[in-house]
């Protein structure tokens, strides 16, 4: 029984070890440093073709990494669809090498999964007979082994026919449709070009769904100035918001710019209980700059409304980050500085002349994720722009998280470039893509570590058994309050200590799922316990182990006294 015990406690302190190093090797690094188990130190290089663009990523539930892309220059060239493992190796399950190329230029500006695996592009699609230089709103739909998927319009992809146009994002529905947003450009006479809102929905098979507006398709025109931009989300009620820059003349001359949100019912009409027109608009800086929403509208849990872009000063600085939220019914949401919008300077490049904004993520805290690129101007021949990519992390209020990178900002290494798309793992990492913006042949993903909280158990986390109440079932059932976690626990450490005996024991059992009870599979000897809980998360974050219980157990007495009387009657 000696060694038993002792073997027992060996093993149990082995993997108390070894939680606690994997734990404490996750959280080595500073929040927000590349992730040293992603390929070259936290980068992945990869070579399409000259001139190559790397503008959409998703990631699917089994942690492996899709990167969309475009390679070649002045609308020749062709799209590009890259499947990475979890470490970052190309996926050779994927088209035999991780790579799918199409001869089609289509810029692929978002991408997004269906449950059954397929993946949906959004983009916009040059070389059309009638106009060759002219983009084209698109949908495409491939298979998960990464081929034309002929089930959706018999080919695969979708042209809303509608010159002058570009799809910006996509999202699938649980019924199967298909929502796509973009915008139109309905003249270039004057400047700035004049743009509408677009929003389509599909079918399955990639038919227009006519109880969209009775066509499938819906444009919206708010002014004469317009409207670009034309990113969009979708509620869980079907209504579908469309984030886009609506733009005004200014005293004297020029024109200014807000950012300015619609809400479509299921039908197509705008939703006026939003508003009370569909349409919300935020000022950053007193009608004098430009606001652009180019980074994404995203949905809170609680039905909130997140917007996210740049403002432009007319003079001045090269840029800062745009952040609005609303209610739900379009009012400003003032618990984010006091009005409903935010903005904050970014600083990857002092010497920058301009900021462009890449796309936004949220994370389950509600904390918000937006990367984008400073970029400068030579200022001798032969003028090269150069790039700087950095990704930025603000609080739910608002505020830079000081957790995050320096002081809220991640800079990205020399030569990173343009940083435009962002995905967030389930684990909480932030994958990054970038590309140099010289025409290179090739771009860039980039992992971020999560740097999680550990997971947080209530005080008296501990229910049962009650504490210092003498049990009389060997077998005694442990349950206990969930922990909170941003990201979600995935393990359980119940520690059970024996306190009567010269020779303390330790049993620890570990669970692969997230529950909140446990029952011994063998009954327990008489005697003095201590019972505690630990909680883990998916990077291996610990949380403190609620303070213990105690009980006595005098199970096996009991049976000792009543067992001999049943056996004799």
């Amino acid at each position: 029984m000696q060694t038993i015990l002792k073997l027992i406690m060996a093993v149990t302190l082995a993997l108390i070890g070894t939680a606690a190093s994997f734990a404490a090797l996750t959280h080595a690094a500073g929040p927000g440093d590349l992730d040293p188990t992603f390929g070259s130190s936290g980068v992945v290089t990869t070579t399409i073709g000259a001139g190559s663009q790397v503008l959409s990523l998703a990631v699917q539930p089994d942690g492996k990494i899709l990167a969309a892309g475009v390679a070649g220059t002045n609308d020749v060239g062709g799209l590009a669809l890259v499947r990475y493992t979890a470490n970052g190796s190309l996926d050779t399950s994927f088209n035999g090498t991780g790579i799918v190329t199409s001869p089609l230029y289509i810029e692929p500006y978002h991408m997004a999964l269906q449950t059954d695996g397929k993946i949906l592009i959004a983009g916009a699609k040059y070389k059309e007979p009638t106009n060759p230089g002219l983009p084209v709103f698109t949908v495409l739909r491939f298979t998960a082994a990464g081929m034309p998927d002929t089930t959706f319009n018999g080919t695969g992809i979708v042209t809303a026919g509608l010159e002058s146009s570009s799809a910006w994002s996509v999202i699938p529905r649980p019924n199967g449709k298909i929502v796509a947003v973009g915008s139109r450009e309905v003249s270039s006479a004057t400047l700035p070009d004049i743009y509408e809102a677009v929003v389509m929905r599909f079918n399955s098979n990639g038919s227009p769904d006519t109880t969209l507006n009775g066509t499938g398709i819906v444009t919206t025109f708010i002014d004469s100035y317009g409207d670009l931009g034309g990113l969009g989300a979708v509620q869980p009620d079907g209504k579908i918001l469309v984030a886009v820059t609506q733009q005004y003349p200014k005293t004297g001359s020029g024109t200014h710019s807000d950012f300015a949100t619609l809400r479509y019912k299921v039908d197509g009409s705008l939703d006026t209980t939003f508003g009370g027109t569909g349409l919300v608009t935020t000022d950053f800086d007193g009608n004098s700059g430009y606001d652009w929403p180019f980074s994404g509208v995203s949905l809170l849990p609680d039905g909130r409304i997140v917007v996210a872009g740049s403002n432009i000063p007319s003079t001045g600085s090269s840029g800062s980050i745009a952040v609005a939220r609303y209610l739900p019914n379009g009012t400003p949401d003032t618990t984010l500085n006091g009005v409903g919008a935010i903005t904050q300077p970014v600083t990857l490049d002092v010497s920058a002349d301009y900021y462009n904004p890449g796309r936004m993520a949220i994370q389950p805290n509600g904390q918000i994720v937006i990367v984008g690129s400073q970029q400068r101007f030579a200022s001798t021949p032969p003028y090269d722009i150069t790039y700087q990519g950095g990704v930025f992390r603000l609080n739910e209020d608002g505020s830079f998280d000081a957790s995050f990178g320096n002081a809220g900002t991640k800079k990205l290494s020399a030569g990173t470039g343009i940083t435009y798309p962002v995905a967030l793992q389930v684990d909480g990492k932030i994958v990054i893509g970038s590309w140099p913006g010289d025409g290179s042949p090739y771009f860039m993903i980039h992992r971020l570590l999560a740097d999680v909280a550990p997971p947080i158990l209530p005080v008296s986390s501990l229910l049962n058994p009650p504490d210092q109440v003498p049990l009389t079932d060997a077998q005694p059932r442990f349950d206990w309050l969930d922990a909170k976690d941003d990201f979600g626990v995935v393990s359980y450490t119940l520690t059970l200590t024996r306190t009567d005996a010269s020779l303390t024991t330790q049993v620890t059992t570990v669970f692969t799922s997230p529950i909140s009870e446990y029952q011994p599979t063998a009954p327990l000897p008489d005697g003095s316990y201590r019972w505690s809980v630990q909680a883990f998360d998916v990077t291996g974050s610990a949380s403190q182990r609620v303070a213990p219980r105690s009980f006595s157990l005098q199970a096996n007495e009991i049976y000792g006294i009543y067992l001999p009387l049943i056996t004799k009657s």
